[in-house]
């Protein structure tokens, strides 16, 4: 059994332009940008507006966490 469909982001009902995004982007302006809204994290593209991923904040930290046991690292090469 799931639970209720996750939201786009366009359904949350929320400003995106007003969200606090913190971004991971170098010199270069590439990396992501992440914002905390409620029970959900968004995260983009770094100096794109559209599309934004939405997770939950399990989905999240266990991203996170795979991030840093370097569960990506194959990923970026």
């Amino acid at each position: 059994m799931t639970g209720p469909a996750k939201p786009t982001a366009g359904e949350l009902g929320v400003d995106l332009e007003s969200l606090d995004w913190r971004t991971s982007a170098g010199a270069d302006g590439e990396g992501l940008e992440v914002a905390f809204t409620g029970p959900w994290v968004l995260l983009r593209k770094a100096g794109d507006r559209a599309p934004v991923s939405v997770f939950d904040h399990h989905e999240w930290d266990c991203f996170v966490q795979g991030a840093k046991a370097g569960e990506f690292d194959r990923a970026a090469i």
